[in-house]
């Protein structure tokens, strides 16, 4: 479905420009000047969709996926892992998560109910966790169950 809205957009992108050309009397519109522009505004459309398109790279997840498939949270970086231990636990309803401590935005991922997690920053009512395996998201701090 992209790639016929792709089509159709640089089609009209093309051709919306050769007539604008014309129009200023800059290019006279021929056969010949109308395919190229129509071929550039198909092109120019691919090459936009493909930058503007794609999803952020190098995302990982642990948690079960609340309301998308995928969840789009950063891998966290230059924790020592041999040093792990759980700080939390996520209470048994499960909690929702976000990649970072907006709730203005939506909750891609619910974590699983009973998670062991590790708090590693706190700002306002929100923690930061991270999870054994190196997956971070920001919680509702006050959800989170001590680990005792």
């Amino acid at each position: 479905m992209s790639g016929v809205r792709n089509i159709v957009a640089g089609v009209l992108s093309g051709l919306g420009v050769v007539i604008l050309l014309q129009q200023y009397a800059v290019l006279y519109p021929t056969g010949t000047v109308t395919l190229i522009g129509v071929a550039l505004g198909i092109g120019l459309q691919f090459a936009v969709g493909s930058f503007v398109g794609h999803p952020r790279p190098n995302f990982a997840a642990v948690a079960s996926p609340g309301p998308t498939t995928v969840a789009e949270f950063p891998h966290s970086g230059g924790v020592d892992w041999t040093e792990w231990s759980p700080t939390h636990r996520v209470p048994p309803e499960g909690l929702d998560a976000w990649p970072m401590p907006d709730a203005s935005m939506s909750s891609e991922v619910r974590l699983d109910g009973g998670l062991d997690v590790r708090v590693d920053q706190i700002d306002g009512g929100w923690a930061q966790i991270v999870c054994e395996n190196g997956w971070t998201a920001w919680v509702d701090l006050h959800e989170l169950e001590d680990r005792a």
